[in-house]
């Protein structure tokens, strides 16, 4: 039984962090901490419905998204008699802070991109608006003409783009989504 409770603390304190509960939610869906927070020891899926009082469905859903992540995994037998594979799944929550902390600098990295390319001269058409923004180098060698209608290329305004993404980075930046250890 202190076996089960300490293994139970350590599964608390990682989902202690409201980062890592988000996460969890949005890479396996709702279920996800329930079924997380109940899988104290490996069991089989049908166990772990059982003990979230769900159906096997949502709790393999929400296995398979999190084995997609690296937060679970299983291990598969073969019944000798009927040749079907049965599956132990646990958790690998000791990889999780890894995973909240590599999405976390994806959005960093992705708002970085969106900078440098909103921080170009970026012309389009008011007239169509079926072209997308073009760079000046592009407008440029159409003559600052629109392919689409002949109309005359506009420069865009996006400094409040450009405001607003270096506002969110630098957010982000401040605030990463774990604290250091």
């Amino acid at each position: 039984m202190s076996k089960k409770r300490s293994k139970n603390a350590g599964y608390s304190g990682v989902l202690a962090s409201r980062a890592v509960r988000e996460f969890l939610m949005e890479a396996a869906g709702e279920r996800a901490l329930q079924v997380v927070s109940e899988m104290t020891e490996p069991m089989s899926d049908d166990d772990l419905a059982s003990v979230c009082k769900t159906k096997v469905s949502e709790v393999r859903s929400v296995l398979n998204k999190l084995h997609n992540y690296g937060l679970a995994d299983y291990i598969r037998t073969r019944d000798k008699d009927s040749g079907w594979y049965s599956y132990t799944w646990y958790t690998r929550l000791d990889k999780v802070k890894e995973a909240v902390t590599n999405k976390w600098q994806e959005e960093v990295n992705s708002i970085e991109k969106r900078l440098c390319e909103e921080s170009t001269e970026l012309f389009e058409c008011k007239r169509c608006k079926k072209k997308p923004k073009m760079a000046f180098e592009l407008a440029s060698e159409v003559m600052f003409r629109c392919n689409a209608c002949n109309a005359k290329l506009k420069l865009v305004n996006n400094q409040k783009t450009v405001k607003e993404l270096t506002e969110k980075r630098d957010r982000l930046a401040r605030n990463p989504p774990l604290p250091e250890e």
